[in-house]
Protein backbone atom coordinates (compact mmCIF):
# COMPACT_ATOMS: atom_id res chain seq x y z
CA UNK A 1 0.00 0.00 0.00
CA UNK A 2 1.38 3.36 -0.99
CA UNK A 3 0.28 6.93 -0.43
CA UNK A 4 -0.74 9.06 2.47
CA UNK A 5 -2.90 7.89 5.32
CA UNK A 6 -6.39 9.31 5.69
CA UNK A 7 -7.63 9.89 9.23
CA UNK A 8 -11.23 8.83 9.80
CA UNK A 9 -12.80 9.68 13.14
CA UNK A 10 -15.31 7.36 14.74
CA UNK A 11 -16.27 8.97 18.06
CA UNK A 12 -18.12 5.95 19.43
CA UNK A 13 -18.80 4.73 22.95
CA UNK A 14 -20.61 1.39 22.90
CA UNK A 15 -22.47 2.18 26.12
CA UNK A 16 -23.68 5.53 24.72
CA UNK A 17 -22.76 6.85 28.15
CA UNK A 18 -20.52 9.78 27.23
CA UNK A 19 -17.70 8.54 29.47
CA UNK A 20 -14.97 10.06 27.33
CA UNK A 21 -14.07 7.43 24.73
CA UNK A 22 -15.96 9.37 22.08
CA UNK A 23 -13.67 12.34 22.66
CA UNK A 24 -10.57 10.49 21.43
CA UNK A 25 -10.66 11.56 17.75
CA UNK A 26 -10.87 15.25 18.66
CA UNK A 27 -8.19 14.88 21.34
CA UNK A 28 -5.80 13.15 18.93
CA UNK A 29 -6.34 15.88 16.35
CA UNK A 30 -5.75 18.57 18.97
CA UNK A 31 -2.53 16.81 19.99
CA UNK A 32 -1.25 17.17 16.42
CA UNK A 33 -1.59 13.59 15.16
CA UNK A 34 -2.61 14.66 11.64
CA UNK A 35 0.31 17.05 11.23
CA UNK A 36 2.90 14.76 12.82
CA UNK A 37 2.02 11.87 10.55
CA UNK A 38 1.30 14.05 7.51
CA UNK A 39 -2.18 12.60 7.08
CA UNK A 40 -5.26 13.86 5.32
CA UNK A 41 -8.11 14.39 7.79
CA UNK A 42 -11.50 13.27 6.48
CA UNK A 43 -13.25 14.29 9.69
CA UNK A 44 -15.60 12.21 11.79
CA UNK A 45 -17.53 9.78 9.65
CA UNK A 46 -19.99 8.77 12.35
CA UNK A 47 -21.89 10.59 15.02
CA UNK A 48 -21.90 9.73 18.70
CA UNK A 49 -24.17 7.04 20.06
CA UNK A 50 -26.84 8.59 22.29
CA UNK A 51 -29.51 5.91 22.69
CA UNK A 52 -28.75 4.20 26.01
CA UNK A 53 -31.55 1.64 25.59
CA UNK A 54 -30.62 -2.01 25.12
CA UNK A 55 -32.18 -3.59 22.03
CA UNK A 56 -34.61 -6.35 23.06
CA UNK A 57 -33.61 -8.67 20.23
CA UNK A 58 -29.83 -8.36 20.36
CA UNK A 59 -29.05 -7.02 23.82
CA UNK A 60 -26.87 -4.35 22.21
CA UNK A 61 -27.07 -0.78 23.51
CA UNK A 62 -27.90 1.79 20.80
CA UNK A 63 -28.25 -1.03 18.28
CA UNK A 64 -29.79 1.00 15.43
CA UNK A 65 -27.34 3.87 15.88
CA UNK A 66 -24.42 1.44 16.05
CA UNK A 67 -25.61 -0.29 12.89
CA UNK A 68 -25.85 3.05 11.06
CA UNK A 69 -22.40 4.05 12.33
CA UNK A 70 -20.93 0.73 11.17
CA UNK A 71 -22.40 1.16 7.70
CA UNK A 72 -21.06 4.72 7.45
CA UNK A 73 -17.63 3.69 8.69
CA UNK A 74 -17.49 0.75 6.28
CA UNK A 75 -18.22 3.09 3.35
CA UNK A 76 -15.64 5.63 4.52
CA UNK A 77 -12.92 3.00 5.00
CA UNK A 78 -13.66 1.47 1.61
CA UNK A 79 -13.46 4.91 0.00
CA UNK A 80 -9.85 5.70 0.86
CA UNK A 81 -6.58 4.00 -0.03
CA UNK A 82 -5.01 4.00 3.46
CA UNK A 83 -7.53 4.48 6.25
CA UNK A 84 -6.29 5.39 9.73
CA UNK A 85 -9.36 4.98 11.93
CA UNK A 86 -9.34 6.56 15.38
CA UNK A 87 -12.20 6.33 17.69
CA UNK A 88 -13.72 5.80 20.97
CA UNK A 89 -13.84 2.09 21.63
CA UNK A 90 -14.07 -1.33 20.03
CA UNK A 91 -17.56 -0.66 18.66
CA UNK A 92 -15.87 0.85 15.59
CA UNK A 93 -14.33 -2.49 14.59
CA UNK A 94 -17.26 -4.14 12.75
CA UNK A 95 -17.61 -1.20 10.37
CA UNK A 96 -13.88 -0.73 9.87
CA UNK A 97 -13.14 -4.40 9.28
CA UNK A 98 -16.14 -4.97 7.03
CA UNK A 99 -14.49 -2.81 4.36
CA UNK A 100 -11.22 -4.78 4.37
CA UNK A 101 -11.19 -7.37 1.58
CA UNK A 102 -8.68 -9.47 3.52
CA UNK A 103 -11.08 -9.68 6.48
CA UNK A 104 -13.94 -10.65 4.14
CA UNK A 105 -11.77 -13.40 2.63
CA UNK A 106 -10.95 -14.77 6.10
CA UNK A 107 -14.64 -14.82 7.05
CA UNK A 108 -15.47 -16.67 3.83
CA UNK A 109 -12.90 -19.37 4.64
CA UNK A 110 -14.24 -19.79 8.17
CA UNK A 111 -12.21 -20.47 11.28
CA UNK A 112 -8.85 -22.19 10.83
CA UNK A 113 -8.90 -25.97 11.10
CA UNK A 114 -7.20 -27.24 14.24
CA UNK A 115 -5.62 -30.54 15.08
CA UNK A 116 -7.90 -31.56 17.95
CA UNK A 117 -5.22 -33.47 19.80
CA UNK A 118 -2.45 -30.89 19.59
CA UNK A 119 -4.19 -27.49 19.30
CA UNK A 120 -2.15 -26.66 16.19
CA UNK A 121 -3.42 -25.38 12.88
CA UNK A 122 -3.48 -27.84 10.04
Amino acid sequence: MHGAWTLLGAPLNSAAAGEGEELAPAALRAAGLVERLAMTDAGDVTGRLTDRMRDAGTGVIAFRQLLAASVALRAAVAGVARPFVVGGDCSLLPGALAADPRARARRARGPPARDAGRGRRR
